[in-house]
């Protein structure tokens, strides 16, 4: 189970409200083991997966065929596309 959270004072509270319930599922007073790495920018990682979401609403497929098959809207791969078209 991987859980973002966001460190305060002494604290470390869940990053969202999905990682407030995967940690419902640990009871009270039970002892885990954690391995913690940074994230890079959690604010942007949020603000680009907005973007990204944003895009996905307003893009129009065309109507057509690729390899026999129609065409279908995916999320995956427009995220995979405009990664690519980014450079990265």
């Amino acid at each position: 189970m991987e859980v973002n959270l966001i460190k305060q004072p002494g604290v470390l509270y869940p990053a969202s409200e999905e990682d407030r319930d995967k940690l419902n599922h640990i009871g009270l007073g039970k002892v885990v083991a954690a391995s913690l790495t940074l994230k890079r920018n959690y604010a942007f990682h949020k603000k680009f997966f907005a973007m990204l979401n944003i895009g996905f609403d307003v893009f129009e497929l065309f109507e057509g065929r690729y390899k026999g098959l129609p065409v279908q809207k995916s999320f995956n791969r427009l995220r995979k596309d405009i990664i690519n078209a980014a450079g990265y």
